[in-house]
């Protein structure tokens, strides 16, 4: 694959194009600025495509577990946030929370082969955050979701509810799809 960049004085258009000539996908991303000593130009090239693949792929894991009333909270219309977006929801017991963890960070390693860059709250798992960087999860037990409530905590951000899937063929025509994105 090949990768061909044109650089203006504030965005990066990429184009990847294949062996035999096809365009595979298209990409754009803005510089951020910052003023010290002189003007150094700093720049991330994760496209809103790969996010939404990765956020998709989070979402199927969760839903491969049976987590409960997932949600996602969109950040990226604000400015300065910690990421783009927040996935939440919530297990029935220890067990459960650690069952959907597990299979959210099995998803992203085995159909987009992304690794988790942080997990916190394994050893009692009443809430077990996993960070993606782009993409923050959160996997609760139902009263530890109640208590904190980051819903509301976040009322600033667009909330996307995610219907859950029932049967095993919705899951697996899931991994197919995220399968045929990343290709």
């Amino acid at each position: 694959m090949l990768c061909v960049c044109f650089i203006d004085k504030v965005s990066v258009y990429g184009l990847f194009i294949s062996f035999n000539g096809i365009i595979i996908g298209k990409t754009f991303a803005h510089f951020k600025i910052v003023v010290n000593s002189r003007i150094d130009l700093i720049y991330r090239m994760q496209t809103e495509q790969s996010t939404n693949i990765l956020l998709q792929t989070i979402i199927a894991g969760i839903q491969e577990k049976k987590g409960k009333n997932i949600v996602s909270l969109d950040f990226s219309p604000l400015d300065n946030s910690v990421c783009k977006y927040f996935v939440i929801c919530n297990g029935d017991s220890n067990t459960h929370v650690q069952a959907i963890a597990n299979s959210v960070e099995d998803f992203t390693q085995r159909l987009i082969n992304m690794s988790v860059w942080h997990i916190e709250g394994r050893d009692n798992a009443h809430w077990i955050i996993l960070d993606y960087s782009d993409v923050v999860v959160h996997v609760f037990q139902t009263t530890y979701r109640e208590y904190y409530d980051l819903e509301a905590l976040w009322a600033d951000c667009s909330v996307i509810k995610h219907e859950e899937i029932l049967s095993k063929q919705t899951t697996n025509n899931t991994k197919s799809k995220i399968k045929v994105l990343v290709k």
